[in-house]
Formats: C-alpha cells, sequence, structure tokens
C-alpha cells in the first residue's frame, strides 16, 4: 500500500490544561503511524477561543502544529473549516480533551483505504469508547453493516461519538450540519452519522482501538441537552422509514 495521508484535524474551544494529556495521546499516535509510513498533518482549530485558550495554544511547544484561529462559533462549521484547510487523504477529528489510542490513525486509515481500494468509501470508528471522569462507562461500537447495528436506535440516540475518521472527499460532500439556535436543533456529529447513512455511507470499526471519552459536568453536550436541543428531523429517521427498517427485519 501507498503511503497514507492523514490529517489530525483538533477541536479547540475553551479548552486548556485538559488538553495536555489530548495532545500527548495524539502525538503518540501519529509517531506510530509514521513509523509506518504515513505522512501527517496537525490542524489546530481553535474556535473563538478564550485568552486562556489562545494563550496555552500559542506556546511554542505546540509549534508542529498548524494554528487555525476560527471565528465560527459553531461546532459543525469548525469541523467544516478544517476539512477545507486539510491536506488530500483521510481526515481523523478529534475534541480538545479526549484521548485516542496509540494504533487509531494507523488502523483506521488503513481499513479506510483497504474499503476505497475496492470502491468503497467508509466512515471508520474506534472498537471502544471509554468514557471517564464525570460519566463511567464502556461501549462497543458496532459496525453499520452488523446484524446489531439497529437504525432505528439512531431516532432515540447517537450510536457513535465524534472520534471518526474518513476521507476529505467524504467530509466535503457531507459537510456538518451548522447548529440552529431558534429551532433547538443539534448534535452535529449524530446528524452526520444520519446523513451519511442515508447516502449509502458504511460505518466501520477499526478493531483494537479506543477512545478515552471525556464527559465532564459542563460541555457542549450536556449543554445541548439541557437546553432541550434535538437533532435535526431527517428523512432517514422518519416514522415510515422506522416500519419500512421493521418490515425488512421480519
Amino acid at each position: 500500500m501507498s503511503s497514507l495521508n492523514i490529517t489530525v484535524a483538533l477541536n479547540v474551544h475553551s479548552e486548556t490544561i485538559v488538553s495536555g494529556p489530548t495532545i500527548r495521546s495524539a502525538e503518540a499516535a501519529i509517531a506510530f503511524a509514521e513509523a509506518k509510513g504515513c505522512t501527517v498533518q496537525r490542524l489546530l482549530g481553535v474556535d473563538r477561543g478564550t485568552p486562556e485558550t489562545q494563550a496555552f495554544f500559542e506556546n511554542p511547544v505546540f509549534d508542529k502544529w498548524r494554528y487555525c484561529a476560527l471565528d465560527e462559533g459553531d461546532l459543525g462549521g469548525a469541523r467544516n473549516r478544517l476539512v477545507e484547510l486539510a491536506q488530500d487523504g483521510y481526515i481523523a477529528f478529534l475534541d480538545a480533551d479526549d484521548l485516542f489510542s496509540e494504533n487509531w490513525l494507523y488502523e483506521a486509515a488503513t481499513l479506510a483505504a483497504d474499503a476505497k481500494a475496492r470502491g468503497i468509501d467508509v466512515a471508520v470508528h474506534p472498537e471502544l469508547r471509554w468514557t471517564f471522569e464525570h460519566h463511567n462507562s464502556v461501549a462497543v461500537n458496532l459496525p453499520s453493516g452488523h446484524p446489531l447495528f439497529l437504525r432505528k436506535y439512531l431516532a432515540l440516540g447517537h450510536t457513535y461519538d465524534s472520534l471518526i475518521l474518513s476521507h476529505r472527499d467524504t467530509f466535503l460532500k457531507t459537510p456538518y450540519r451548522i447548529r440552529d439556535h431558534v429551532a433547538r436543533f443539534g448534535y452535529e456529529d449524530w446528524a452526520w452519522t444520519l446523513d451519511t447513512l442515508a447516502i449509502g455511507l458504511e460505518h466501520l470499526v477499526a478493531k483494537d482501538t479506543i477512545i478515552f471519552k471525556r464527559r465532564r459536568e459542563s460541555s457542549m453536550l450536556s449543554d445541548l441537552s439541557s437546553n432541550k436541543v434535538l437533532v435535526w428531523p431527517l428523512d432517514l429517521n422518519a416514522i415510515d422509514a422506522k416500519s419500512t427498517e421493521r418490515r425488512r427485519s421480519t
């Protein structure tokens, strides 16, 4: 297999020292991937960061990372902007308070590239989602083609997480949605899963990889929940679509 191009796109908002372990995690995975022959670009997308956040990430220790000052005021918009700034190849998103296993970048990109060589565009997720801090749990991610993967569950919650790797072309073709603060529609990662499943994109799982998901007492996700925000009313979640899925499975 030829050398894989990967961009690690780190989304930053108000994080500071909590991002120290995140960066160490990312650098370990980058070193692992580069040792396997991959080319890795580092992007720091600081979206309307607080003065403390800007000062933290402007530290020379982050000189290997391309600092991108964003003015989106929206996580979906910030992700879309980083896609535009990324090199051609695969993009792996990471939130600034999470961590991933050392083998994640290489295993996910290799899996995606193998599928693409067969003419299949995919999104790749880690096998395990280990949540810690304010809430503790371990969950197993299933590929979208697995018999136990039920699309109707997506009417109630997001099957996956924000940590994802896919080809840049896929993100350009299916950009993240921008939150509608008036109508109270949000959950851009959940909506992206729905949008991509609706166009037939396969979601795969990279074996023996983990995201360590920090669940803080106050976070963007908890703010959405407390404000009673809903995911967009998408066709894949329509009642008639769920009825059709049930008939197909019987």
